[in-house]
Formats: C-alpha cells, sequence, structure tokens
C-alpha cells in the first residue's frame, strides 16, 4: 500500500515539470490511481484533464489516445454519467480502429454492457455482436466465447429466449474446449433460464444439473444459488413440486448467507415469488399469501431505495 501511495505522489510530484504528451500520460495515470481509491470525481476530473492534454497536441499516437479515452469513459460510468460514457466510448472505437489497437474488444465490451445498463438493448447487442466479429478475425478463442456468452445474455434480457440459445452454445463449446470450467457453469446456467423461459422442462433441468455441478465443485456462493434458483424453476416445469422446494430452500439460504449490505435483494424477492407461485400450483393459496405479503414489505422498502 506504501508503494501505491509513493508512486502516486511521485507522479504528482513530476506532474509540474512536464508537458505534451508526457504530461497527459500521467494525468491518465493519475486518474487510474484515482480510480483505485474510489475517488471517482477526481478520476473523471483527471482523465478530462488527460484527454484535453492529448487533443492539444494534435498528433498523438492512436494507441495512447484510445487508452485515455476508455479511462476517461470509465470514469464517466463510475459517476453514472451513462450517455457521456457511451459517446465516449465511441470516440475512442474509432480511434482504435483507425491503429488496429489491439484491446478494441474491451472498448466495444464496455460500451454493450453500459449501453444494458440504461436498457438500450439493440445498441448493447449490436456492439456486443461486433466485438464477437472481432475476437473472430483476431483469433482469440477466450474472448469470443466471452462476447458469445455477452450476446446470449444480451438476447435474454431482451426475451429472445430461443435465440440466445444458438451464442450460448457456442460459448460453451469454446469454454470447455479451452477448460475453462467456471465459464462453462456460467452458460449453463444462463442455458437453464432460457429453457425454463421456453417451458422446456427436461432441456432446462439437464443445464441446470450441470451448472450446479460446476458451482458446488468451486464452492461459490452467488453461481451455487443461482444454478440452485434455475434447477428449482425447472423442477416446476416437471411438476416435481418437492424438489422445487428444496431447491428453492437451498436457493434462499446461500442467497442470505452473507452480509446484508451484499445481499441481492432483488434476486431474493425474485426467490419469493417462485415460492409464492409454487405454493400455488399446490393450492396452497393462504401459504402463498402469506410469502407474498412478506416480500412486499421487502420489494416496497426495495423499490423506494432504488428510486
Amino acid at each position: 500500500m506504501a508503494d501505491k501511495e509513493l508512486t502516486e505522489m511521485q507522479m504528482w510530484s513530476a506532474l509540474p515539470n512536464t508537458s505534451g504528451e508526457e504530461k497527459a500520460a500521467l494525468l491518465i495515470q493519475l486518474s487510474r490511481q484515482a480510480h483505485y481509491r474510489g475517488a471517482y470525481a477526481e478520476s473523471l476530473e483527471l482523465a478530462n484533464a488527460g484527454v484535453s492534454e492529448y487533443e492539444s497536441i494534435g498528433v498523438v499516437p492512436y494507441e495512447q489516445l484510445a487508452d485515455a479515452y476508455l479511462s476517461l469513459a470509465t470514469a464517466h460510468r463510475k459517476m453514472n454519467n451513462y450517455q457521456e460514457a457511451i459517446a465516449v466510448a465511441d470516440k475512442a472505437i474509432t480511434v482504435a480502429k483507425e491503429d488496429n489497437y489491439p484491446f478494441l474488444d474491451d472498448i466495444l465490451r464496455s460500451k454493450a454492457i453500459w449501453s444494458g445498463e440504461i436498457g438500450d438493448w439493440e445498441i448493447s447487442l449490436e456492439t456486443h455482436l461486433e466485438a464477437v466479429r472481432f475476437n473472430e478475425l483476431n483469433g482469440s478463442e477466450k474472448w469470443m466465447a466471452q462476447s458469445l456468452f455477452n450476446v446470449g445474455l444480451c438476447l435474454f434480457e431482451m426475451k429472445r429466449f430461443d435465440q440466445a440459445i444458438e451464442p450460448l452454445r457456442k460459448a460453451r463449446e469454446v469454454f470447455a474446449n479451452e477448460k475453462k470450467v467456471a465459464d462453462v457453469g456460467r452458460v449453463d446456467c444462463l442455458l437453464a433460464d432460457c429453457y425454463v423461459e421456453l417451458k422446456s422442462g427436461l432441456e432446462a433441468f439437464t443445464a441446470a444439473v450441470k451448472s450446479l455441478d460446476v458451482s458446488e465443485v468451486i464452492q461459490e456462493r452467488v453461481p451455487t444459488m443461482r444454478s440452485h434458483f434455475v434447477l428449482a424453476k425447472s423442477y416446476v416445469l416437471l411438476e416435481d413440486f418437492d424438489m422445487a422446494a428444496k431447491s428453492l430452500n437451498e436457493a434462499n439460504d446461500l442467497a442470505v448467507s452473507c452480509k446484508t449490505d451484499d445481499m441481492d435483494w432483488e434476486f431474493i424477492i425474485q426467490i419469493h415469488e417462485e415460492r409464492a407461485n409454487l405454493l400455488r400450483l399446490q393450492n396452497k393459496f393462504g401459504e402463498a399469501d402469506s410469502v407474498i405479503a412478506r416480500i412486499t414489505t421487502i420489494k416496497d422498502i426495495y423499490e423506494s431505495e432504488a428510486a
């Protein structure tokens, strides 16, 4: 930690004696240091200054300018300035394409994710697909698989569940070839969710079991709770209500087995809503109403906080 602070202090000490490209590079590095410290307003100010310095020079190596734009875009995102972040990312993409910037997919991925976060799924999908094409041309199997997974996730969010299956299967195949076990588990979980939405109970069950196998071996809480949840929904489709209830309990136990500040309340609400749905299918309407009453209190608090 001391070394990191010393490095930052040295950069600040050097800054008044620099100009041009060297000064711009220092400002961008200082912006990143501020970002690491969580000082996002400072990071944004420094990134703006660094980009302005680069732009004032006239002729700047494309790679450095693309890098600077990406830092500025990231700083805007941390301040929840989504439109500004996406606009600057577009500048970074334009510059990166002019110089065959090797990390263009990083910029594309960032823009796509930020577009999804504000609900612009068409732009998000288009950008993820561009990242897939870039990775195919550059022969990066691992990152192509990640981009294919992102395409599938985007299509899932757009409720185009049948179209999400193919890119997810392709991503799974590549991840499996690359021995990326945890990533295969993530794909299987999302595939299971797609099959649930398509009412394909057996396919959902098969994918969910595979996902759970991976998550239980690697012993990660979040993947395991999500695998149990989608497995529960597949059991509902197969009308195995006892096993569905058991899986929902497992998902809920894992969801609350952390500090309250780390709990995914949206996910916890989904678990209880699914539990109420399961009870109704068993004609236990009074119990279902009780579950909904409890979770409505949480939902009201969560939604008011989110607003």
